[in-house]
């Protein structure tokens, strides 16, 4: 599914436009493969929308900004990479104390 949202993010680029919305790809992956392939037992999570924007900017570094990013729980696992429990969703502190995300 992320190949599927890098193609439709740099289709958008050669159209012309100079930003777009994790959200509006989102859609357009969920009408490519739900609507015109009729592939129903798959479902596309918003959740994902912040990690796929930021993993695109991570390995395109040139396209940095290109999608306006909300401050989420996606930039501090980014931020503190294996500090991020993904078992239970929560950090560990250097004291290897957990810390919970409060939102």
């Amino acid at each position: 599914m992320y190949s599927l949202f890098c193609q439709i993010t740099f289709q958008a680029m050669q159209k012309g436009l100079l930003n777009f919305g994790a959200g509006a790809v989102f859609e357009i992956m969920r009408w490519e493969t739900g609507v015109v392939s009729s592939i129903k037992t798959r479902t596309l999570c918003n959740t994902f929308r912040a990690y796929y924007a930021r993993l695109f900017e991570l390995q395109h570094p040139t396209y940095k900004g290109y999608f306006r990013n909300k401050l989420s729980t996606a930039d501090e696992i980014l931020e503190y990479g294996d500090m991020f429990n993904p078992a239970n969703g929560q950090f560990k502190n250097q004291n290897n104390e957990q810390l919970e995300l409060t939102y």
